[in-house]
């Protein structure tokens, strides 16, 4: 019954698209900074999945503007996603100039993140990549 989950989460996320959170209000500045911060961070979803659609309204409700790639839609996105190690969604991954870029896993884990970095609390750390 797999299209039952489907299709429950297509109703969700249709339900929660009209119904968002309200937006963090921040001055010109500040949300300046906040969106340069966001640039290098990608979040990979599907569009019917409700965990998927919780991460979603987090990045409404911060109003950072991130990078969405939906990889039911577009095969090389999934490719990326399986590229990152777990290959589990929701995921974001998080590019900095000086490191190898970062996955972040599970929608408890990426909510978490998202939350610590950009509503004012900075205490989230990445999790290490295991070197060899």
């Amino acid at each position: 019954m797999p299209w039952l989950k489907r299709s429950i989460g297509q109703v969700v996320c249709q339900l929660s698209r009209i119904l968002l959170p309200r937006q963090i209000k921040r001055d010109k500045t500040l949300q300046g900074q906040i969106d340069k911060d966001a640039a290098g961070i990608t979040f990979y979803d599907t569009s019917a999945s409700i965990e998927c659609c919780i991460i979603r309204r987090v990045i409404h409700k911060l109003n950072i503007a991130v990078q969405v790639r939906d990889v039911g839609r577009h095969y090389h996105y999934c490719v990326e996603v399986l590229e990152g190690g777990q290959g589990r969604l929701p995921c974001i991954r998080i590019e900095t100039p000086r490191e190898e870029a970062q996955w972040i896993y599970g929608r408890q884990a990426v909510q978490a993140y998202l939350e610590e970095r950009f509503s004012g609390r900075s205490t989230f750390n990445l999790p290490q990549i295991a070197t060899e």
